[in-house]
């Protein structure tokens, strides 16, 4: 409103914050921004402001605002996921490959986060590392079989012929048991 005038007091622009982000109401973004501003050690404010990035997406920001949460949260699965998207959103396939390594190395047997990391390999036409990340996934869904599929056809393309067979009896190992 016109008549409020700003107090240097975060817990008031993030209530207010807060208000607006139940409302879903763009607002909500410049209360907590000044919230976090006002007192950078309100990690309830910076959490609900990297919410407010996950529904309304500005990537730069979001990932400025995981950089403060994941310093305070290290090894937080769902902050790292966060991460590697919006890296990956903002093109850095290096730094979302970083952050789902990091996942991986506290649960090798996250299969979402692998397949995630296969597809990034992929491409980066890093074709034996993506190959590596699959031939650890148990999934068979159609998705990612398509992705057996192309990385078979981009190894047989680069002489890697091994590999490529391996993709492909895959497929064919998988196809015979959905019929």
């Amino acid at each position: 409103p016109r008549w409020f005038h700003a107090p240097a007091d975060g817990d008031i622009w993030f209530n207010l914050g807060e208000f607006y982000f139940q409302r879903d109401r763009m607002e909500s973004e410049r209360f907590l921004a000044k919230a976090v501003e006002l007192n950078r050690e309100d990690m309830e404010a910076w959490d609900l402001l990297r919410q407010w990035y996950s529904r309304h997406p500005q990537y730069s920001n979001w990932k400025s605002t995981l950089r403060v949460l994941l310093s305070r949260r290290k090894g937080d699965p769902v902050l790292l996921r966060e991460k590697a998207h919006v890296h990956e959103q903002l093109g850095e396939f290096n730094e979302a490959s970083d952050a789902l390594r990091e996942l991986l190395e506290l649960d090798p047997d996250d299969e979402a986060s692998r397949i995630v990391l296969a597809g990034l390999y992929l491409k980066q036409n890093q074709l034996i590392n993506a190959f590596n990340q699959l031939t650890r996934t148990h999934n068979t869904d159609a998705a990612l079989l398509e992705t057996w599929y192309v990385l078979g056809q981009r190894l047989l393309y680069h002489d890697h012929k091994s590999e490529a067979e391996t993709c492909l009896l895959t497929l064919v190992a998988n196809q015979s048991r959905s019929n």
